[in-house]
């Protein structure tokens, strides 16, 4: 009997030791099974393959930003997701949280946003949303030489992007142009210039508010054919606020008012016969109703941006006051394709109708197209556009190319319609280089070549237009 005690003593140790082998074999060893163990409770949770179909209720939003650079309060302002906000399951939860993070992704500002949800350990249907964010640098200072062939010079920059201006999430943005050219006797000239400060993205509640300044110097040209009709110069002082509106749940729709002040004074005739009208002031209230899915993708978008926008202008024209109004109306779709986007597709088709009024520099959407030999008062553009990656360094440069084909077609204003003039076609490309360790600034040249031109190819500059820009918009 002694011995049977003892072999089954044995065959006892032999069976635990078997079972903590076991443990130990898996994943992480037994002190990650044993910490697992402890950290999800028996249910379903929001991290299991078997989410929680009940209500479930968000304990507590924590923010992991290293360093803080970015304010968690500046944060918490974009995020729908909140403390004590309940949803209708866990799935209900993570679809919340993943829009809260491609919303802070399409902001620019940072190198990365994460997430996590885990069950609160003190409320079976608590959890907690975990955001692990990255800064970017987003301070930049630019000086640099760049070139228009509408006014025909080159154009010295100066432009401070600060997103994310002292870890707010406001961003500021100021620009300086002047303009160099030579003139008929050769010799360099100043020509339009620019001084443009904005501030925006002032977040308050549902309201996005933004306010501009712009003090400038501009020279306007309208050709009829590839006649000169006119050609004059005025300098301007304009004041703006503008605020977007998001319809709660429903964030990709939207609602923005603008209204605006112009001022317009020392007008100079440069060919002394006239063709144009003196508006030495001008009020005006823009608003804008519009459906925005577009998402940042790595270096490329994907969504859908459709909209309308009104402008009712209240204009001082040649001693009389006169109103006019202007309707737009825009259909953009975003694809990208492949793993991180590397080719992508994005047309756009827009419709400018103009009451009580003429539009001039209509060729401004078509690349390619000098801005001045397009204007009416009815415009229809159609812009198509595919990208390429070329060389992407990761963490350094992203080079990409777009080649395009632009269709855009005017009438009315002061002529005839005649094919030749307001039908339009052109194709170019555009090289975009992106900057990894920046993620608000891209650089951007654009060349385009006027298909329908009559001037001959000795005079090839009056046929192309090549432009040299910083933007992440394309």
């Amino acid at each position: 009997m002694q011995t049977i005690r003892k072999k089954s003593k044995n065959t006892v140790k032999t069976l635990l030791i078997l079972i903590i082998l076991a443990a130990a074999a898996l994943p992480g060893g037994a002190e990650e099974g044993q910490n697992r163990a402890a950290a999800v409770p028996a249910r379903p949770d929001a991290s299991s393959k078997e989410p929680s179909a009940e209500p479930v209720t968000v304990s507590a939003v924590k923010l992991h930003i290293p360093k803080e650079k970015t304010k968690p309060s500046a944060v918490r302002r974009w995020l729908e997701v909140s403390e004590g906000r309940r949803y209708e399951n866990d799935k209900a939860l993570q679809d919340a949280v993943e829009q809260d993070v491609q919303e802070l992704k399409n902001l620019k500002v940072f190198l990365s946003v994460e997430s996590r949800i885990t069950p609160d350990p003190q409320n079976s249907s608590g959890r907690i949303v975990h955001y692990e964010i990255t800064d970017g640098n987003t301070f930049v200072p630019i000086v640099m030489p760049l070139y228009n062939s509408n006014v025909g010079g080159i154009q010295i920059l100066y432009v401070q992007i600060w997103d994310n201006m002292f870890g707010s999430l406001i961003d500021w943005f100021s620009l300086s142009t002047l303009f160099l050219r030579k003139n008929d006797a050769g010799k360099i000239e100043t020509g339009p210039w620019v001084f443009f400060p904005r501030v925006s993205n002032i977040k308050l509640g549902s309201l996005n508010l933004s306010a501009e300044f712009k003090q400038e110097r501009v020279e306007s040209q309208r050709y009829s054919g590839t006649s000169l009709v006119s050609s004059y110069r005025y300098d301007g002082t304009a004041l703006a606020v503008g605020s977007e509106f998001r319809f709660g749940e429903l964030r990709n729709l939207r609602y923005s008012v603008k209204p605006g002040v112009i001022f317009r004074y020392g007008y100079t005739d440069f060919l002394g016969s006239g063709g144009f009208s003196e508006i030495p002031f001008e009020t005006y209230i823009a608003q804008s109703f519009y459906y925005d899915s577009v998402d940042v993708f790595h270096n490329s978008r994907k969504g859908c941006r459709a909209g309308v926008k009104n402008t009712l202008r209240l204009i001082s024209r040649d001693g009389k006051w006169v109103t006019a109004t202007d309707i737009r109306a825009e259909f953009a779709p975003y694809f990208a394709f492949g793993k991180e986007g590397r080719i992508s597709y994005y047309p756009r088709v827009m419709i400018l109708g103009v009451i009580g009024d003429r539009y001039e520099g209509l060729g401004k959407p078509l690349r390619g197209i000098p801005d001045a030999t397009m204007d009416g008062n009815f415009a229809f553009y159609l812009n198509q556009t595919v990208g390429f990656g070329i060389w992407r360094w990761r963490g350094v440069w992203d080079l990409q190319i777009h080649p395009f084909f632009d269709l855009g077609l005017t009438t009315g204003g002061t002529r005839a319609f005649t094919g030749i003039q307001d039908i339009r076609r052109s194709t170019g490309a555009d090289i975009l280089l992106f900057i990894e360790k920046v993620p608000n600034l891209a650089f951007r040249f654009s060349w385009g070549f006027d298909m329908d031109s009559r001037v001959p190819w000795k005079e090839k500059k009056k046929k192309t237009e090549f432009i040299v820009r910083y933007s992440f918009s394309y």
